[in-house]
């Protein structure tokens, strides 16, 4: 009878068990990962002399010779120009000039009357009193040029050197600002035109599934950037899956396939190239350099939401360039791999996950545009110039980087709050398998004290 009474006792245990753990079962909670990868280029700016002039005259005093300097925009970008002009006597020595400080230089008369209404002459430099677009050519600076009548017996057999050294600097940007100079000292009304502020959508299947990203690629407006400017677009997130899901972004380093310039890309994406990421109510969600940034609560993953099943909403990316960027990163090219993951609650476990990496390169390059600055931070700037020297041949190419930019309070405008939560989900169970697995203890524990305690009773009652 005792026996019978166990093992009665023990099924119990065993059916309740059963029951209870059967009645439902939730899964821990699964997270799943997408990403895709895009170019951050930058841009340059890039200038050329052209000259004609007389190669190898031989002037006499009070003769005029023909000599021009025009100046050409070979690069994608408008500029602003400045031109020095400097002169000087000396001799050619193994096919060398070499200036001789002996020798006074303002008897050699450069003639700048011809296009003066387009110059500004301003400390020691000329100024060209508009904005040079993309292949444009200015004026020339000067017609001609002559020898002083008292030029005397000791500049017979010398060399007369004409050098004219071009400056450029990005017309965005606030780049003239690098010469202390401003487009209203030249006369210029300037004003840069703005890129499209595009959306980019991006949409959560499910778990299997994983993120899909539009046709044309993230952040394809982060292409030919400009020291001091600001570059953004908007990016629509919606929640395609059956289930609330947490949506997550962050950066990572994409495979290179060359060690060239690692050092400058790596301080570009770390901490001269600044991303943010605002909701549509203008709240920050980061602000930060693209590798290496901790959100306020020091971690490494952007918290973007919580979506509901259908659920979508709005956000704001935005890419500021520091101005300490000068000519060693022009034309450079970093590769970025943006990491969205989503993680969530649910009855069946995925069976099949998505691919690791799901990858749409977009290379794209515009020419002169941007959008306003807002936000960005500001950073001191390293000056770097090219010489260009000529007597009466044409000149390489100089190109030159800006320092300075100009704040502007510019914030989107939005058409909805997206969620308004900024805390992830806790982890864990649902409320109702908590509750479920809180009875079957009970029952178990009721059950195995009465195994326990049902045989001293018998045992006393036989007695």
């Amino acid at each position: 009878m005792k026996n019978r009474t166990v093992r009665a006792a023990l099924s119990l245990v065993l059916a309740l068990v059963f029951v209870f753990s059967s009645a439902k079962t939730t899964y821990a909670l699964w997270k799943v990962r997408s990403d895709t990868t895009n170019e951050i280029t930058i841009s340059a700016v890039q200038g050329q002399i052209i000259e004609e002039a007389q190669a190898n005259a031989v002037v006499s005093p009070g003769t005029e010779v023909k000599h021009t300097a025009s100046f050409k925009n070979t690069g994608p970008e408008d500029i602003a120009v400045r031109v020095k002009v400097e002169t000087s006597w000396g001799s050619v020595i193994d096919g060398k000039f070499t200036p001789d400080s002996a020798l006074a230089a303002d008897n050699i008369i450069v003639d700048y009357t011809a296009n003066a209404g387009s110059w500004l002459a301003k400390d020691g430099y000329y100024y060209y009193k508009g904005v040079l677009k993309p292949q444009e050519l200015t004026p020339s600076l000067f017609a001609s040029y002559r020898l002083g009548e008292e030029t005397g017996n000791a500049y017979e057999g010398k060399q007369a050197k004409i050098n004219v050294r071009l400056e450029c600097v990005q017309a965005a940007g606030d780049g003239l600002s690098l010469w202390g100079i401003t487009w209203a000292q030249l006369g210029v009304s300037y004003a840069p035109v703005e890129r499209p502020l595009n959306t980019q959508t991006v949409t959560f299947h499910s778990p299997e599934q994983g993120f899909g990203f539009g046709s044309g690629g993230l952040f394809s407006s982060f292409s030919a950037l400009l020291p001091g400017e600001s570059y953004g677009e908007i990016m629509e997130l919606k929640n395609a899956y059956s289930q609330t899901a947490s949506f997550y972004l962050h950066a990572e380093e994409a495979p290179r396939t060359s060690a060239a310039n690692q050092a400058l890309l790596d301080q570009l994406l770390k901490e001269y190239a600044v991303l943010s990421l605002l909701t549509e109510s203008g709240t920050v969600i980061y602000q930060g350099p693209i590798w290496g940034g901790q959100t306020a609560d020091g971690s490494s993953e952007y918290f973007l939401g919580n979506f509901a099943p259908g659920q979508s909403g709005k956000l704001y990316v935005g890419l500021s360039l520091d101005k300490a960027v000068d000519n060693r990163y022009k034309n450079a090219i970093a590769q970025v791999r943006w990491v969205f993951s989503a993680s969530g609650e649910g009855t069946e476990p995925p069976s099949t996950y998505p691919p690791p990496t799901m990858t749409s390169t977009t290379t794209q390059t515009q020419t002169s545009t941007r959008l306003p600055s807002s936000f960005w931070p500001t950073m001191p700037t390293t000056r770097t110039t090219r010489t260009t020297q000529t007597t009466a041949t044409t000149q390489k190419p100089s190109s030159y980087w800006p320092t300075d930019s100009t704040s502007a309070s510019v914030k989107p405008t939005w058409p909805s709050d997206p969620p308004k939560s900024t805390v992830p989900p806790k982890t864990g169970g649902s409320a109702e398998n908590t509750a479920l697995w809180a009875c079957v203890m009970i029952l178990s524990g009721l059950a195995l004290a009465a195994v326990l305690v049902y045989p001293k009773y018998e045992r006393r009652r036989a007695k």
